[in-house]
């Protein structure tokens, strides 16, 4: 329960951020590289539509052929923050790999039925295994100027 309030009152802290703060934070920050982790079609998330059409008369139009579509969710892994030079931008590139490989492991291995659960556990060892990839190379002093998060997309 303690922790609880803690996380409580550390969205509060967050919330007093102005929507002006906000635009400026991103306008600094952009996305430096980034790659595609999952890519699949709803099962339960699905629409009915039509693929062939009748026209029986001038001006009538029916359906005579449908079709099911899933709802398709992409996920990325995006790597944000100040615009870099090639080779830090190659090793960063590099650094994302190893976090890509460590998410898409971590995210099938969770164990639980809900789906924000398995994301919250793969963007936690992504963000883990790139600090620890950029911290073997060398690279300990970008780490904090970078940041590392998972972008959901949906459409049909």
């Amino acid at each position: 329960m303690k922790s609880f309030f803690k996380a409580l009152a550390g969205l509060s802290v967050m919330a007093t951020v102005t929507g002006a703060q906000i635009q400026s934070l991103h306008a600094e920050s952009r996305v430096i590289v980034e790659r595609k982790i999952a890519h699949f079609g709803s099962p339960v998330e699905w629409r009915l539509r039509c693929v062939k059409w009748a026209k029986p008369w001038p001006g009538a139009k029916i359906c005579i052929g449908h079709a099911y579509e899933n709802l398709q969710h992409k996920f990325y892994l995006r790597v944000t923050g100040p615009e870099a030079d090639e080779a830090l931008k190659n090793q960063i590139a590099k650094a994302l790999e190893v976090a890509a490989a460590a998410a898409i492991a971590t995210g099938i291995a969770t164990p639980s039925p809900e789906p924000m659960a398995r994301v919250a556990a793969a963007l936690a060892a992504a963000k883990i295994a790139f600090v620890g990839y950029l911290s073997s190379v060398g690279l300990k002093d970008f780490v904090r100027q970078y940041e590392i998060r998972i972008d959901h997309e949906a459409g049909w």
